[in-house]
């Protein structure tokens, strides 16, 4: 995991592999309020009523306790101490039309990178008990508050829709893979739009348009030349419908507005929108989709999870059947795999058993209407789940299991799975063979090597290492699927 805070050009790795870069670092035990926001649930009860019953809850701020060691590098300790004071403020800067707010961000393998937006409201604390100036080092502890968004986010995903005829219909593609409801918004050029505003039902990770208005539509939303532009909120704390000069429109839509959100962990779902009255040249669509997650890390619903839909990488991390929604505005897809690792041998009486090796690599780059027909909607297949590492026996040491292989249809992909035991002649676990993969110009980074014995391998697709005498050997750990969607 790494965490960074950012301010504009400013960046101090506090956590990872570059913590301390900028001579700041998390300190231990001094990390509070990064995991939830403060919830307050309301319930009601009736004078004879046994027990009470639920009304809702309220999402308050979000303060957070964070202390930083703070240490001189090749610039001495109290400029990087002013430095790092300089990012944090009690209010945005009045006078610079493009300052924002502090920025903490925490990336790990499996969620990627989420933000959160502070402000300071108390001022640090400051633990030193020699002269910092002397020792080059102090201890700093910051209070700070999220207000205006207690919720992790991510970049926003969109989903476009376009043509240049006066007239068309299509999809856009909806998807929430966060584990909060998701407040979609429509951004649009001039023409008369029917938009898609659907009700939802079934459980988590198997959403479906459904119930009551399963296939409603916001008809006959007018954007004119006076207008230039609109957009079209469902959150409640905005305005409903604006303009491109942020006038209000409710009224010139006759007080029609969006009615359903989109429930947590719902799938790449495509609905369908259409205009008439465009201009020569045609009409846009973008649906804009927030991605707000309750916690840093995590929250997401086995192979639903999408993070930059529908242009961007989705990855998937769970073994078994997974399947993508080809974004309608890809030209291209780039899909990377590696199969599940092979695990560990069990050790003998007086020896260690054999490291399993690692997933194997596999990829492809698919361009619509040439290497798949573009009709073609969705791929599909499996993430290959790591090889059970082999059980002590006292006369017949167990042999690791071998990796299942990642797949990939209807193209046919196949990334093989470590060979059980097949890291020969050394105990740890194998690591994936070039680490970090560059594939069109993007990272994919595998399982590095598991040295401890017994220990299970390291996601994604890393051997089990070999188990100590009489210990069985170490799990392999499971692959992984990347599916990038482009346009080039």
């Amino acid at each position: 995991m790494a965490v960074r805070i950012r301010k504009g050009e400013k960046v101090f790795n506090v956590h990872g592999d570059k913590a301390g870069a900028e001579g700041v670092w998390l300190a231990e035990g001094q990390v509070q309020g990064l995991y939830e926001p403060q919830v307050r649930t309301t319930y009601k009860a009736g004078a004879f009523q046994v027990g009470s019953r639920y009304k809702g809850r309220r999402i308050g701020n979000r303060d957070l306790v964070l202390g930083f060691h703070i240490a001189d590098t090749v610039l001495p300790w109290e400029f990087n101490d002013s430095q790092f004071r300089s990012v944090f403020d009690y209010q945005l800067d009045p006078w610079d039309t493009q300052s924002g707010p502090t920025t903490i961000e925490v990336e790990t393998t499996m969620s990627g990178v989420r933000k959160l937006d502070v402000l300071m409201h108390e001022p640090p604390e400051f633990d030193a008990p020699l002269d910092p100036i002397m020792q080059q080092y102090g201890n700093v502890i910051f209070k700070l508050r999220a207000a205006e968004q207690p919720f992790w986010y991510e970049d926003e995903a969109v989903s476009v829709f376009q043509a240049d005829t006066t007239s068309a219909t299509g999809f856009v593609t909806v998807s929430n893979p966060t584990d909060n409801t998701l407040y979609q918004k429509f951004a649009l050029t001039r023409a008369t739009w029917n938009l898609p505003d659907v009700s939802w039902q079934g459980a988590p990770g198997a959403r479906t348009p459904g119930g009551t208005h399963e296939t409603r539509m916001l008809e006959k939303i007018t954007v004119t030349d006076a207008n230039g532009a609109a957009w079209v909120d469902r959150d409640r704390s905005r305005l409903s419908f604006r303009d491109a000069n942020d006038t209000l429109m409710i009224a010139q839509q006759a007080g029609k507005f969006l009615v359903y959100a989109i429930p947590p962990h719902t799938p790449p779902t495509p609905l369908p929108i259409s205009y008439t009255d465009a201009p020569a040249g045609g009409a846009r669509a973008e649906l804009v989709q927030p991605r707000l997650w309750t916690r840093p890390w995590g929250g997401e619903f086995a192979n639903t999870v999408s993070y930059v839909p529908p242009l961007g990488t989705t990855r998937f991390v769970v073994p078994g059947s997974w399947s993508y929604q080809i974004p309608p505005a890809a030209t291209h897809l780039d899909v990377v795999m590696l199969g599940g690792g092979g695990g560990g041998g069990s050790g003998s009486a007086v020896v260690t058993g054999t490291g399993g090796s690692a997933g194997s690599w596999a990829t492809v780059t698919l361009e619509r209407g040439v290497d798949i027909p573009s009709e073609v909607a969705v791929l599909w297949g499996e993430v290959g789940a790591g090889g059970r590492g082999g059980r002590w026996q006292i006369f017949n040491p167990g042999r690791g299991e071998s990796g299942k292989p990642s797949t990939c249809m209807p193209i046919q992909l196949v990334a093989a799975g470590g060979v059980g035991e097949g890291h020969t002649g050394h105990v740890s676990g194998d690591d994936v063979h070039g680490p970090t993969l560059e594939f069109n110009g993007q990272n994919y980074t595998g399982g590095s090597t598991q040295h401890t014995p017994s220990e299970s391998g390291l996601i994604p697709a890393g051997g089990g290492a070999g188990g100590w005498p009489i210990t069985r050997g170490g799990d392999g750990a499971r692959g992984q699927v990347w599916v990038r969607a482009y346009v080039a």
